[in-house]
Formats: C-alpha cells, structure tokens, sequence
C-alpha cells in the first residue's frame, strides 16, 4: 500500500497550503469563489456570506449601509401639522408663514389666529382649517365661515354648474347656463306660444351660456360661450377676448362641452391658475386658495 505523506501547514517549505491534488476534501466554499468575482473595492469580509450559504447573494457594504440610513426623526404617536404662508404680492411661493398644530386654525379681518387687517374685502371671520380624525390618521380640510366675498380654490379643472363663481385672471365671472325662458321656447309647440318669446330675441345673446364679469356696481361686460369650445385669454384670437386684464394668460383657459353636455373648464398652464368658489374642501398635500385680494399657500408636513 502506498503512503502518501502530508506535511502540516508550514512545516517544509513555509507559507505554501497544500495543492487540490494533495488534498481534495479540504476544498472549501471559499476557494470555490473565483477571484475575479470580488468586485473593486470590496473587503474578504463582505465574501463570507457566501462561504456560510452560497444561495445568498454577495451583498456589499455601500449596498447594506445604505438599507440601514436611519430617517430623520418625526413623531407616529401625534397628528402631523401643516404650513400657511400668506402669499406676498407677486410671489407664488414666498410669505409670511404660520405652523399650524392645533385642530382649529381661522383667518379673518378681526378676528382669528391669521389676521389680514389691512385687506377689506375679507370678512372679520372669514374662514376656518380643520384637522379631524379620519380613520387610522387624520385629514385636513378648508371652510368657508359664512363670508361676505366667499373662498376661491386653485384647481386644474372644474365642471361648471350654473351660477359658479370664477376667478380668472384678476377678475371674478359667474356662469350662466340657458335661462328657463329659453328652454321652454325650444319647448313650444305652436306660432302663438313661439311668438310670446319674441321679446327676447333682440336679447338672445343673454340667454346662451355665457361668462358674466361680476364687478362691486353689478353685472359687467358678457361672454357668450360659441361653439362646443371656446377659449378665454388675453390673445385676441381667443372666442373671450378680455381685454386690460395684466394677470390673464394669452390662452389662459379653454371652456368645452364633454360628453354628457356640461360645460367644462380647464386650465391651460396659466401663470395664475383658475379659482372656483367652494364652501368646503379638503386639503391635501399642497393647496392654493384666496380669499378677498390675499393668496394662500397650504401645505400639510
């Protein structure tokens, strides 16, 4: 029988392990992973995973730090509080500011947490933020307290009912579907009847839908919608050409019929959005609204 003789690690010729040949069932996981898989940068340290489960990917240490970074602390055992800023004239995002931690906040003229004294188009109470609980967590909404001139809420895009009240530029507008006298004209159904509303023809313009410029004296100049589409803006090839008003978009917003036939404004990247007068909304994440000639900006933290 022939005996082969393994010398101890060091001993012989010092610092050289014994070969593959010389013994195979010392191969360990280790030397199984090739060298030119240990990615730049990486220590022996971040391998040993492998050497303990080689169904475990190589995770390296920029990787694993990463999972750990910590977040910057808030507290889960309270309701989250929210900013006011009251907007400065001329900006959209600068102003003074308010950190609202209590579940009632009011703005008005006289009386509330946000007084605007100087701004008498807003009423002495005017409006109210409320933070409720509302399942697991809380939300935030927005109220009208009965005012005088109202509240007005930036949206994107609104189905507009008769008698909404708009703000488009620096102007307010109502509008105004067909009126009854009209409807029950196409409704006639001989001359005579027909005949009754022929005082009304020299005025047909006043009973179409149309954007009615409201102003402190009354009713100001009308825009009868035309088409299924109209545009409304400072360029004068837009169907409601509004002229002199400085804070109105070249093609500010477009009106349109969708398919149910109601009227539908939307908002074409204006510089100073549309408004559309609310009684209560809720507020999420960030809200523009205004209330007499003040802007507001509403973010919840």
């Amino acid at each position: 029988m022939k005996i082969t003789f393994i010398p101890a690690f060091g001993a012989g010729t010092k610092g050289v392990a014994p070969t593959t040949e010389e013994a195979p069932g010392r191969i360990t996981q280790r030397e199984q992973v090739p060298v030119s898989g240990i990615a730049e940068g990486e220590t022996s340290d971040e391998i040993k995973l492998a050497d303990t489960d080689p169904m475990m990917p190589v995770v390296s240490a920029k990787t694993a730090n990463a999972a750990k970074r910590p977040m910057i602390y808030r507290s889960v055992s309270r309701p989250a509080m929210a900013v006011l800023t009251a907007l400065d004239d001329g900006s959209a995002s600068e102003g003074e500011q308010w950190r609202i931690r209590s579940d009632r906040f009011v703005i008005g003229r006289t009386v509330g947490d946000c007084v605007i004294s100087h701004d008498l188009d807003i009423s002495g109470k005017h409006v109210e933020i409320a933070r409720e609980a509302h399942g697991m967590g809380f939300h935030w909404s927005l109220k009208d307290l009965n005012s005088t001139n109202g509240l007005f809420v930036q949206v994107r895009r609104v189905i507009l009912r008769h008698g909404q009240e708009l703000l488009l530029g620096g102007r307010r507008y109502e509008f105004q579907k067909n009126s009854l006298f009209e409807l029950a004209a196409e409704e006639a159904t001989n001359d005579r009847t027909r005949r009754s509303f022929g005082q009304w023809q020299e005025n047909a313009h006043l009973l179409k839908p149309r954007l009615v410029q409201r102003t402190p004296h009354g009713d100001g100049l009308v825009y009868p919608l035309k088409g299924e589409t109209s545009w409304i803006g400072s360029d004068p090839h837009c169907e409601l050409h509004v002229h002199g008003d400085p804070f109105l978009s070249g093609q500010h917003a477009r009106l349109s019929r969708d398919q149910s036939g109601r009227w539908v404004l939307t908002d074409c990247k204006s510089l100073n959005g549309i408004l559309v007068r609310v009684h209560r909304v809720t507020l999420e994440g960030e809200r523009r609204f205004q209330i007499g000639g003040q802007r507001f900006l509403f973010r919840v933290l």
